[in-house]
């Protein structure tokens, strides 16, 4: 792929009175409000609008890096985005896309989004999407709080944690939901460790 973009000075020299210099450029994507902010290193918690917000503590980074958050209309592959296309106790209530710069904190993050159609009584577990062949598939890395007028996402012993760039989805799921945790093994031999819901 390849562009080109007009550059325009904001500031002008006469010929004789610059000898050299260094041309530094930004290009921003728009969307200035949202782009995002440097931390990790540091503490940094950014407001995206619309209930949606972000907060990384201090120190899960070696080093800041740009950290930012979007809110977005529900994915239509989604179990639940699309009528018939789940069972009813599951229903999806908000997706948000965070990227933390293309590297993983060694502290998970805070996420939050409008608690729109939900109790405190329910349960809501948040999921990162991943994709495997191309198929994108639903990783549980999180339970859901409210709290107030947001769902506040809370980590759990044996889950991930908001610690990747992804699209992260907020589901509502109605019944009981358990943890297990163990080990695949084919003839014999360890092929991985199973973490999921039951």
């Amino acid at each position: 792929m390849s562009a080109f973009f007009p550059i325009t000075p904001s500031r002008t020299y006469q010929t004789t009175a610059l000898a050299t210099g260094t041309v530094h450029l930004d290009i921003l994507a728009g969307r200035e409000s949202v782009r995002g902010q440097s931390g990790g290193s540091e503490p940094v918690a950014i407001d995206a609008g619309g209930g949606v917000t972000l907060t990384v503590p201090g120190h899960a980074l070696p080093a800041d890096t740009a950290v930012r958050v979007q809110a977005a209309i529900l994915s239509s592959f989604l179990p639940g985005a699309t009528p018939n296309s789940a069972p009813p106790d599951v229903v999806p209530v908000g997706e948000v896309v965070v990227d933390f710069g293309s590297q993983t904190l060694a502290l998970g993050a805070e996420l939050t989004v409008a608690a729109s159609a939900v109790t405190a009584a329910d349960t809501i577990l948040v999921a990162r999407v991943v994709r495997l062949d191309g198929i994108p598939r639903l990783l549980v890395v999180a339970r859901g709080e409210v709290v107030g007028d947001r769902i506040v996402s809370r980590m759990v012993a044996g889950l991930d944690g908001l610690i990747m760039s992804g699209r992260y989805v907020f589901y509502k799921v109605s019944g009981g939901v358990g943890f297990a945790a163990g080990t695949a093994r084919a003839a014999q031999s360890c092929v991985g460790r199973c973490e999921g819901v039951m």
